[in-house]
């Protein structure tokens, strides 16, 4: 399912307790997208937290540092972040996802 922006916003309101995945193999647009997700959804007041991701490289880590998790609690919602609709996230997760963020086609 497509949502707008404002849809989109109004869906994160609803929740209050979020883990951000990223793709397998963590590039700079997943993990940016996934530590400024996180940090908005903070300053929301909302709790978020970015899955922790083996194979993200030192070079990179810095876009999330301070803000993963290393496991998913129940009735936490899941945001996928620059995962295409069928692309695996991270391999540790096997679960349903209630929202997949990515690039807008072109």
């Amino acid at each position: 399912m497509k949502l707008t922006i404002s849809e989109a916003a109004k869906l994160l309101q609803q929740h209050d307790d979020y883990v951000i995945l990223t793709h397998h193999g963590p590039d700079g647009d997943t993990l940016g997208s996934a530590g400024l997700l996180c940090r908005g959804l903070h300053a929301a007041g909302k709790k978020a937290a970015v899955l922790e991701n083996p194979k993200t490289t030192p070079k990179l880590a810095f876009l999330t540092e301070g803000l993963c998790c290393s496991e998913c609690k129940e009735k936490q919602m899941l945001i996928a972040v620059d995962v295409a609709a069928k692309a695996p996230v991270v391999k540790t997760v096997n679960v349903e996802l209630e929202i997949r963020m990515m690039h807008p086609q072109a």
